[in-house]
């Protein structure tokens, strides 16, 4: 469940990077102060915030979320995290985007998060390129009521560069 500092630092946010690593999802919000030719200062209301100092000179918040991982095999049906636990997932956006500025107006406190990641949504189009296309969903749970977001696809080459792994990064 989320809390009030958890939508606030949401909505302060530089930046939001989204996660599925060894099990896990969760969600990484940045203040991007670091990233000026000055040393960062932080307010106090930064620092609680976002209070996670482990990024460079960056400060950031994590929210933990549930997850649901899943990608299609040509010829082999379905895999998920249970099949292949080696899967990881990752995405960045830049926060100036009014979809994610929605999306932090919508939440509230005790909310349920989850992240739903899907690979390998391709068309006859992306397999006869050899591409893959990747997308991101947000559901967010309120009680009786579920809302989904589409956060982002992206489709290229199987490499290092793609949203979602399926043996890992």
């Amino acid at each position: 469940m989320i809390t009030k500092d958890d939508i606030a630092a949401f909505k302060a946010a530089g930046s939001v990077t989204f996660h599925h690593y060894k099990g896990t999802s969760y969600i990484r919000l940045h203040t991007d102060k670091a990233f000026s030719d000055d040393t960062p200062i932080y307010t106090a209301r930064e620092q609680r915030l976002f209070p996670q100092t482990d990024v460079g000179r960056d400060r950031s918040r994590q929210i933990d979320t549930g997850h649901q991982i899943y990608g299609y095999k040509i010829d082999a049906g379905v895999w998920d995290d249970t099949s292949d636990p080696g899967c990881s997932a990752f995405y960045m956006f830049h926060f100036h985007s009014p979809e994610l500025r929605t999306i932090a107006d919508l939440l509230r406190a005790g909310d349920v998060l989850t992240l739903n990641w899907s690979a390998d949504n391709n068309n006859d189009n992306h397999s006869e390129a050899g591409f893959h296309c990747d997308k991101l969903r947000l559901t967010v749970t309120r009680g009786d009521k579920v809302m989904t977001f589409y956060i982002a696809s992206q489709g290229g080459p199987d490499n290092s560069a793609r949203m979602i792994s399926r043996y890992g990064r």
